[in-house]
């Protein structure tokens, strides 16, 4: 018999600071199981030194509506490990309850919420799906990048690329294999294809200059790159070329932050200095995977962590400004995320709607954030799988009704 599960949740954040330090239940949850009621209640340690107020668990029931108070949003996910939605709701004085439908996931259960201050950076946004979807990993990806025709899935050791009109699923094909000489370099990283050059990020090189490098493989040819030496950074785990003036830029790995701006046509052997750095605005103290640039020069950060919560794994997109900082505007949560077995990856910016590029079940591919995920369980190689997980943007619309709350089934 198929159940229909009720949850009602809403959000008492008193916005004084009198009561909303001293607020103890700042989410009650109230749900109808089979004509039983339930109530599940949690608590909020309303840390007003951070945009985030609350973040936890739901109790996996399906979600009808909202109440959000004024001068607070509140972030509410599906369970988009395997694929899901994630919306926004913010409070407005003149609505009570807002429909949830629209993030309503395919077996109807959430999986988590934030309540947040108005003035966060969190935004609403879709996991279109995951493909390749729990692919065997003999090596993990790294990185990711495009051209005009193909894909490129990069591991430890070798480079794939896949043209468009294939089955990404099978990037590890031998006929994919580009083999790309490594010059005795034990790690490539994340890469990017831009005007007929493809970078790549390379660690573990052999030489007394330091052993992270750049890669440059000119039009596509992959036995002899030009080669870059990174002697500023300590790692080098991503390259991306910003479209806007064509710089190359990167970063180290741990508490980050800066990045380091770069001509990309450098001499082969070059040591490469960088033309200046860009301060975040924000630290990442936590793991910078890969990075990508969107056309209109947004830089798209792919943040591990392996911290109790990983609070900070995610998409963190900055914006680049005349004075050489860079400003977060924006947080994409990966929700379902288990620091422990998972480790978040490579990125690529590339809007595919409309492409009619392959996505599996008969389906294209949507979106247009696409990153990388690796998840390891015990039990040696078969328990080692990659994940190519899709994000379209702006899809939701907020949605809002006066005093109705309507059960999602």
């Amino acid at each position: 018999m198929r159940y229909i599960f009720l949850l009602m949740l809403v959000l008492l954040i008193n916005i004084s600071s009198a009561r909303s330090s001293a607020s103890e239940n700042a989410i009650l949850a109230q749900g109808n199981h089979g004509g039983g009621g339930r109530m599940f209640v949690f608590n909020s340690d309303l840390d007003l030194s951070d945009n985030e107020y609350d973040n936890g668990e739901s109790a996996q029931d399906s979600i009808s509506s909202v109440y959000v108070e004024p001068g607070y949003e509140l972030l509410l996910c599906s369970a988009t490990n395997l694929r899901g939605r994630c919306g926004v709701f913010i409070g407005d004085v003149d609505q009570v309850f807002q429909k949830v439908d629209a993030i309503k996931e395919l077996d109807n259960k959430a999986s988590s919420y934030r309540l947040l201050s108005s003035n966060s950076i969190w935004k609403s946004f879709e996991y279109s799906h995951n493909y390749p979807h729990a692919k065997d990993a003999s090596r993990v990806l790294q990185g990711v990048a495009f051209d005009k025709e193909s894909w490129y899935f990069i591991d430890e050791y070798d480079i794939y690329k896949v043209p468009f009109s294939d089955d990404i699923s099978n990037y590890e094909s031998e006929k994919y294999s580009i083999s790309p000489e490594r010059n005795g370099c034990d790690h490539l990283g994340d890469g990017e294809h831009f005007a007929g050059t493809l970078f790549v990020a390379v660690e573990k090189c052999p030489g007394e200059t330091g052993s992270n490098r750049i890669f440059a493989y000119d039009g596509g040819k992959y036995n002899n790159p030009r080669m870059g030496i990174l002697a500023s950074q300590v790692d080098a785990p991503w390259v991306a070329i910003n479209p806007v003036g064509g710089l190359m830029f990167s970063s180290d790995f741990d508490n980050v932050n800066k990045l380091f701006v770069y001509d990309r046509n450098f001499s082969n052997g070059e040591n490469l200095v960088p033309l200046y750095t860009i301060d975040l605005d924000l630290e990442l103290n936590t793991g910078v995977q890969g990075g990508a640039f969107s056309p209109d020069g947004l830089l798209y950060l792919s943040v591990d962590d392996k911290g109790e919560h990983g609070r900070n794994a995610g998409i963190h997109v900055y914006r680049i400004k005349s004075d050489n900082t860079a400003e977060k505007i924006r947080f994409i949560h990966p929700n379902g995320f288990d620091p422990g077995p998972e480790e978040v990856e490579g990125i690529t910016v590339f809007n595919v709607n409309g492409k009619g590029l392959k996505g599996g079940d008969n389906l294209p591919l949507k979106g247009q954030i696409h990153w990388l995920l690796f998840r390891e369980l015990a039990g040696g190689i078969m328990s080692r799988k990659n994940y190519f997980k899709h994000v379209s943007l702006d899809r939701f619309s907020y949605l809002r009704t006066d005093l109705i709350m309507v059960v999602v089934s």
